[in-house]
């Protein structure tokens, strides 16, 4: 959860307890690495702590692992590793959101300008529908570094959910060239673009950027509903179906492909073009 973020850095001394808090003892060290807390007769590195915490989450103890980080925060309040991890957990893990927000936000303060902080904070505002503040908060970061990817594919989604994707295509295409310099694969990225290029009328170019990462993952649902959302806008309704279905054979949860394939099926039979029960079974 944390290995983007930067080394422990060295914690204040720790002020009196605030109300609420819970009741810890502090043994001094020169930095968090050789800090110890003690708490409900546990003395233990603030490390160690933290390990505590990571492992409660990984068993699936999210409200475990919040309790352990309000123990390091009740000793060292302005402890920023602390505070990330706290938002990230109550952001992925048990989904309160506007506590979420706090959290990220006390990190940000403690450590201005740290990306990894800004990113996620910049997804939780899009998760909470605060898109004009997410939108916001991408820009930042992209300012700072042009070659963040994940927020260049965070900030385009937000751009083509806003019925902007001729701005959103520029950043994508940057996003894929950066994947492919770095020897990674760019699928996201291209399915992103297929997407902005789609609704920018570039349908064709999208399919092939589509049938391109579908060479890579044929597996990916995802990938063929966004091929036969193409295909349906070059009015090519027959092989959009048949992307539909291919997706929807891959996965039956997908609802969005089946209520798409159930209105191009209505446009089929206005039209008379007809499909063989293999071609539609699932």
């Amino acid at each position: 959860m944390s290995a983007d973020y930067p080394q422990p850095r060295r914690p204040p001394r720790a002020p009196s307890r605030p109300n609420g808090a819970p009741p810890v003892r502090v043994v001094p060290g020169r930095t968090a690495d050789t800090a110890k807390i003690e708490y409900k007769g546990q003395l233990r590195l603030v490390a160690q702590w933290e390990a505590d915490a990571a492992l409660e989450l990984a068993r699936g103890n999210p409200r475990r692992s919040l309790e352990i980080y309000d123990v390091i925060l009740a000793a060292f309040p302005q402890y920023a590793k602390a505070w990330y991890n706290k938002a990230v957990t109550l952001h992925t893990a048990t989904r309160e959101f506007d506590q979420a927000l706090v959290a990220y936000e006390r990190a940000e303060r403690l450590l201005p300008g740290n990306l990894d902080i800004l990113h996620n904070k910049a997804k939780l505002l899009s998760e909470m529908r605060r898109d004009p503040e997410a939108l916001a908060t991408y820009e930042r970061i992209l300012q700072a570094d042009p070659h963040y990817v994940k927020s260049l594919e965070g900030a385009s989604a937000l751009l083509i959910n806003a019925g902007q994707p001729d701005r959103a295509e520029p950043l994508l295409r940057r996003a894929v060239d950066i994947y492919i310099q770095a020897g990674k694969d760019p699928y996201r990225a291209q399915q992103l673009l297929a997407t902005a290029l789609t609704n920018i009328g570039r349908s064709k170019e999208a399919v092939k950027l589509i049938d391109t990462a579908i060479g890579r993952h044929p597996e990916d649902d995802s990938l063929w509903e966004a091929r036969g959302v193409a295909l349906s806008n070059m009015e090519d309704y027959r092989e959009a179906v048949l992307s539909l279905t291919r997706a929807l054979r891959l996965n039956r949860g997908n609802r969005f492909a089946w209520d798409t394939r159930q209105q191009l099926l209505a446009v089929c039979q206005q039209r008379r073009v007809r499909f063989s029960d293999a071609e539609l079974a699932l």
